[in-house]
């Protein structure tokens, strides 16, 4: 699903997805997937949150790209949605009016 997500998207969405391997698994049966990233540890979801929207924002000059805003989708463990409920709380509305918007979706699962 992410395959056709991330070819429907080439050229009409500035789009990333990173794929966090935290089991004893292959991270090798991962597709190939455009724009995407496998890293084999455990995500810091506040961290990627601000590396992906402060260079959207302009703080000083109260401008930013508003260009439709930003989604979030995690899909873990109870803990992992947790900490990305309270990383989308954190940022302040101010930077969320100047992003066009920041919504959340969260899937839980516990092995």
């Amino acid at each position: 699903m992410l395959l056709d997500i991330a070819n429907k998207a080439i050229g009409s969405l500035d789009f990333s997805i990173q794929v966090f391997v935290t089991c004893l698994c292959d991270p090798e049966a991962v597709p190939v997937i455009p724009n995407c990233e496998v890293k084999v540890e455990r995500p810091h979801v506040a961290q990627l949150l601000e590396s992906f929207i402060m260079p959207r924002t302009n703080i000083e000059a109260g401008k930013g790209r508003g260009d439709g805003g930003v989604g979030v989708a995690v899909s873990g463990p109870t803990a992992l949605a947790t900490e990305a409920q309270n990383a989308v709380a954190r940022v302040p509305a101010a930077i969320t009016r100047r992003l066009g918007g920041l919504a959340l979706h969260t899937e839980i699962f516990n092995l």
